[in-house]
Order: C-alpha cells, then structure tokens, then sequence
C-alpha cells in the first residue's frame, strides 16, 4: 500500500486521546461508511508480540466493511499475521489493554466484542456467524439464512494456542481458556476450561533411522 492510499485511510479514522500505528506489512481497507475509532490509548497494528523471531508470519489484514465500526476503548496490540475482518453494518469493539497475538482470525458479521484486558495466544478464531447460506430439503428445498449471534467475552480473559470460539457464546469474565478448545456453550465468570484427551502409547516401535533416537 502507498503512502497516499494509506493517508487517505487515516483521514477515515477517528482518534479521541489516541494514537495509531502501523507497521510496513499491515494491509488496511476501509469502504464507504466504514469507521475506525480509537479513544484514550494506542492502536499498534502488526508489531511483534515479543521479538523478531516472529517477522516470519504473513501480514495483518484489517478490512472494514461499508458502514461497520471497529471500536477501540484504549490500548490495542494485534501481532503479525493476524486479520479483523467486519462485514457490513457489524460492530467490533475492544474495551482496551487487548493483547491478540500472532496469527488469530476475527471474522465479525454483526458483533463481537472483546472486555478490557482480555488477551489472545496463537491461532485462534473467533466468529459470530456461520458466514455461509445453508441448503435445507425440506418443503420443497430452499436456502437458509446465516445464523447471526453477538460474541461476547468479558474483562480478565485468556486465550490460549490454538482456540476456537464460534457465533453467540458468552465468555464471564476472569476465565481461562486452554489451549485446542472449541467452545460449544457459554463459559461462567471464573472458569478453566480444559481440553481432555485419551492418549494411546504403542510401545516397541522403530523409526526407519534406527533404534534410539537422541
């Protein structure tokens, strides 16, 4: 993106107290109607969570939609990789001091919102819709409409790797989210919630390269 598509962008977004700051690889698009505001902290789009050893993942995508609105209630990192994409008339809203890593997917439809200090691991996905028309047989067959329902998480909340939280579940706040989760239900205020799995150990098995592996 050149400098003067990009300074056309930045006369779209709205700054109360704040500051916005974009590293070279960040892709932003904002259509007709779409807003972008930030109040009383700093937007850092792109930026290594921690070091440079994190340069490698792709770009940060931020695409607005006509006439949506991401709202920024004070500061916001998003890492690398990372993309927020609004579709029309759809409110995203960070209520401040968010920390979403590298390489996580917001896809918001109608709303999604994110309470003040919730924090985001690698690769995760958050959605409030099923984002596509569905096919029912029945009467005569006919398409289905997507189903859309806000996605709220509260204050003090993580995430960790690899999470994923579909359309209209309510996060309480102070919980704990661990890593490979797929939520399926609302999660209650100070809640761990932990994926379970049975493991299967076979032993007495040789890798093609030799008996011991150091």
């Amino acid at each position: 993106m050149n400098f003067i598509s990009r300074f056309l962008i930045l006369r779209k977004v709205k700054v109360n107290n704040g500051l916005f700051l974009f590293s070279k690889n960040v892709t932003i698009k904002l259509q007709k109607g779409a807003k972008l505001i930030i109040n009383n902290g700093i937007f850092r789009a792109g930026y290594s969570i921690s070091d440079d050893c994190f340069s490698c993942f792709e770009k940060t995508n931020i695409y607005l939609d006509e006439n949506s609105i991401l709202e920024i209630n004070g500061d916001l990192n998003i890492g690398p990789g990372t993309s927020l994409i609004l579709n029309k008339n759809s409110h995203m809203i960070f209520g401040g001091s968010n920390i979403i890593a590298h390489n996580n997917t917001f896809f918001c439809f109608r709303k999604i919102e994110f309470g003040k200090n919730t924090c985001t691991s690698w690769n995760c996905q958050f959605m409030d819709s099923d984002g596509h028309d569905l096919y029912s047989a029945r009467n005569g067959g006919h398409f289905l409409k997507p189903l859309y329902k806000p996605l709220v998480v509260k204050e003090n909340v993580g995430f960790q790797m690899n999470v994923t939280i579909p359309r209209g579940i309510t996060i309480g706040k102070n919980a704990l989210i661990s890593t490979g989760a797929i939520l399926r239900e609302d999660i209650p205020a100070e809640s761990l919630v932990i994926v379970e799995q049975n493991l299967k150990i076979k032993k007495g098995i040789m890798t093609p390269y030799g008996k011991e592996i150091n």
